[in-house]
């Protein structure tokens, strides 16, 4: 992947099931995929739904004006002798369920700019070994070209008892001490940087996703600059 910009991510968080939507600016030469990590609290590994926003290309833009058409669609961790390959919107998806598991992901991903093959490890995989061998993961994949990823979103099972925003830039086969980051978040029942409107029950009446808190505001945050990279986290409000 020559570039990803742009960067937008929502989460919330009911009981421990957290919803992650994520959205950036890719250009690549070459078909690729994005592997976005998720600490799953451990003995869920059957936990995690894939949710297709492919509707609704504006979703950061227009959190109100979001129609009730989403599709939820959900995926058995069970080991197979292949993983499972799920149409979600315009993406082709795959759920992995821990590191070990990138042995069994389908031929058709192209991890780092190369097909994946079960008996060579990518740098990338290395990479999330390293930094989440205890992870499972979700893997996207898109087309060559430049172009604004409609946003793709998925629920799970956290191990946290806060909101986790994966952040950590891994590129190229590189993990870089600090990072040039330029992301918005968003969050609902969350500490972002600014706090939303507090009488959130006069937005418009409009259809909303069924993870968003009609009664609850949409908080906002924003990571720009040069920083430690590193994933973010947001603690809940009380």
């Amino acid at each position: 992947m020559e570039n990803v910009g742009g960067t937008r991510i929502f989460a919330s968080m009911s009981g421990d099931w957290q919803v992650l939507v994520y959205s950036a600016s890719v250009r690549t030469r070459v078909k690729n995929a994005m592997v976005l990590p998720i600490p799953l609290k451990p003995g869920t590994a059957d936990a995690i739904e894939l949710i297709d926003l492919s509707a609704y290309p504006r979703f950061f833009t227009h959190l109100d004006e979001i129609s009730q058409g989403m599709v939820r669609g959900g995926v058995t961790l069970s080991p197979p002798r292949e993983l499972a390959v799920v149409r979600v919107g315009s993406f082709e998806a795959s759920i992995v369920p821990d590191i070990h598991h990138f042995t069994k992901l389908s031929r058709r991903f192209a991890l780092g700019a190369s097909r994946f093959m079960p008996w060579r490890r990518p740098p990338v995989v290395e990479m999330m070994g390293a930094y989440y061998p205890d992870h499972a993961f979700v893997v996207y994949q898109f087309a060559p070209g430049e172009h604004r990823l409609h946003p793709f979103a998925f629920r799970f099972r956290s191990r946290y008892n806060r909101l986790f925003f994966p952040t950590r830039h891994m590129h190229q086969g590189d993990v870089p001490q600090a990072a040039d980051f330029d992301h918005e978040v968003y969050a609902q029942r969350a500490q972002l940087h600014t706090r939303g409107p507090d009488t959130p029950q006069d937005w418009p009446e409009l259809e909303l996703p069924w993870f968003i808190e009609r009664r609850q505001p949409i908080d906002y945050g924003r990571i720009q600059g040069m920083r430690m990279n590193e994933d973010t986290f947001a603690e809940l409000w009380i």
